[in-house]
């Protein structure tokens, strides 16, 4: 599939607030061809098991705690869109 839009979510323990924003993402998707990736910096707090509780996005860990920018980097190389 082509998309024409990446939502990328860097999360570090912040499992309420990543369940907001996914819930806010599944009640008003884009109207673009979208995917969603969330990169989860090895929260201790559950965040990546919320993020596989929603279909339809990607969940990226690489075990350690990136920052926000290490994490951006991981998810611009996994996004399938060309002009990111």
């Amino acid at each position: 599939m082509t998309f024409d839009l990446s939502i990328i979510i860097v999360s570090f323990n912040a499992r309420d607030d990543l369940a907001r924003c996914l819930q806010s993402l599944h009640d008003a998707p884009p109207s673009r061809a979208h995917e969603i990736i969330v990169d989860d910096n090895a929260s201790t707090d559950g965040s990546a098991d919320e993020s596989r509780r929603w279909t339809g996005l990607r969940v990226i860990g690489v075990g350690r705690d990136l920052w926000v920018v290490g994490g951006n980097d991981v998810n611009r190389r996994a996004s399938r869109v060309s002009d990111v």
